[in-house]
């Protein structure tokens, strides 16, 4: 397919979605907090499966930042490295109390920012734009490991 359309509104939806974490207050919630770490608690926030490799698999970051931002949030208590029970040489992360209550309120206010979004969309709008991110999403995850 050569068609730069696509390819513009696949950006147009990248700086979308990127705009959502960095306009959801993380700093006025956590202040030593930036969009990585946010990305990075919510995974794990909402997700069982807390293998680093997996983690970082779905946030898509460089090994290197994806571990210095992970070693962040370990030195300031959001969250703790654990080694896997059943595959030593894998690690597993997991929040500290004060990692789910910062979780909790990025969530929270995601929920709130989007929720704002959609109140002049109508309700067959609404069901369309759901549809259409649910096919973007199985599309994505059918085509990641493709490129």
């Amino acid at each position: 397919m050569k068609n730069l359309d696509f390819i513009e509104k696949l950006m147009v939806i990248h700086h979308f979605t990127k705009g959502l974490f960095k306009y959801s207050s993380i700093k006025e919630i956590e202040p030593n907090l930036n969009e990585t770490h946010a990305k990075i608690l919510l995974f794990v926030y909402k997700h069982s499966q807390r293998q680093m490799s997996k983690i970082n698999e779905y946030i898509g970051l460089q090994k290197g930042a994806f571990t210095t931002s992970v070693d962040t949030l370990i030195e300031k208590g959001y969250m703790l490295k654990i080694k896997d029970e059943k595959d030593k040489r894998s690690m597993n992360l997991e929040l500290t109390e004060k990692g789910v209550e910062v979780a909790d309120k990025l969530k929270d206010n995601l929920y709130k920012n989007i929720n704002d979004m959609f109140d002049t969309t109508q309700g067959k709008e609404k069901e369309e734009i759901n549809n259409a991110v649910e096919l973007l999403s199985r599309f994505c995850i059918n085509n990641k490991k493709k490129h």
